[in-house]
């Protein structure tokens, strides 16, 4: 083999160890700035086929990130909801996606922003929790840990139900 082609096969093993090495450490480098902090839904009653869920998303990298979907093995489906009030009356809308603004922080509240689990699989019990996984613009997932909460914690659950679909 010719000086030229060792030297030729050395940058073409260098050149993919790099692209690999950094692709990989930068969709990490973004994945570790996305923090999901205080995820909570309550209890259900037997039957229930839909529930709210809440948290807080830091986005602590220096780039907007996108977040397609949302999903768990509690419930058939997972979409992010928006609430809206008009004359006294309150409604949902689905939204396709949620952006998070570089260096920023979205609160999914009651109320506002939330995730609703539609055809829930199962009785969501107190101090038992379930994972959501957030998928993200670039192929990347993040999962969430969603801790249950006793029923007679949510204080607007007396004026606050969302219809079984």
């Amino acid at each position: 083999m010719s000086n030229f082609s060792k030297i030729t096969q050395f940058f073409l093993i260098l050149f993919f160890f790099n692209f690999i090495f950094l692709n990989n450490s930068s969709s990490k480098e973004i994945k570790k700035q996305i923090v999901m902090h205080g995820g909570y839904t309550f209890e259900t009653y037997e039957g229930q086929k839909n529930s709210a869920v809440y948290l807080s998303i830091f986005n602590n990298s220096s780039s907007d990130i996108v977040i397609k979907s949302v999903s768990t093995n509690v419930a058939n489906i997972s979409e992010f909801h928006k609430t809206y009030y008009k004359n006294n009356i309150v409604s949902m809308k689905k939204l396709d996606f949620l952006t998070l603004k570089s260096e920023d922080v979205l609160y999914l509240q009651p109320g506002n922003t939330h995730i609703m689990l539609m055809g829930l699989k199962k009785k969501l019990v107190d101090q038992e929790s379930f994972e959501l996984i957030f998928s993200l613009e670039n192929e990347e997932t993040i999962i969430a840990t969603i801790k249950i909460l006793n029923k007679s914690l949510n204080k607007k659950n007396i004026n606050h139900h969302h219809s079984d679909f």
